[in-house]
């Protein structure tokens, strides 16, 4: 049985509320999506690595590790924080009109996240031929470039 993403089901709720909310909640509702997702990645990455840990040199570990902080880090500052910041605008823009749950993010951040979900997939279930190690450290880059990323909605 295939490994599907939660934040397509996230996707799918969201897209059959039928209620409108203040955009000003909406930024609550993507600071908590961005996070969630960062925290489930952080996790199963973490889950990953530990459980590779014995195949691999503890030079290999530290090194792979060291990247995917810093890679996830450099990803979070300075590639995410710009779109959670442009989406955090153009929610407060929009502070007095009600939206949909599924406006919490534009249509290009939609899109770019459908990507990175099909990419997740890809990995997840082995159609990326790459050790789970290493499928834990790109989870783990991830993760941190996510919740590094989704403070900005609290600004």
């Amino acid at each position: 049985m295939a490994n599907i993403p939660l934040s397509m089901f996230a996707f799918l709720l969201l897209l059959a509320i039928p209620v409108k909310v203040p955009a000003k909640k909406l930024r609550w509702l993507a600071f908590s999506l961005w996070l969630v997702g960062g925290g489930v990645l952080l996790f199963r990455g973490a889950g990953r690595v530990v459980s590779a840990l014995g195949r691999y040199t503890l030079s290999s570990i530290v090194i792979s590790l060291g990247l995917a902080l810093g890679i996830g880090f450099f990803k979070g500052k300075w590639i995410l924080q710009k779109a959670s910041r442009r989406n955090r605008e153009r929610l407060v823009s929009l502070d007095s009109t009600p939206l949909y749950p599924i406006q919490v993010y534009s249509l290009r951040s939609w899109t770019v996240i459908g990507v990175m979900l099909a990419l997740a997939l890809a990995l997840n279930q082995g159609w990326i031929p790459l050790p789970l190690f290493y499928r834990g450290v790109v989870n783990l880059g991830i993760g941190i470039a996510l919740v590094s990323s989704a403070f900005v909605y609290l600004e």
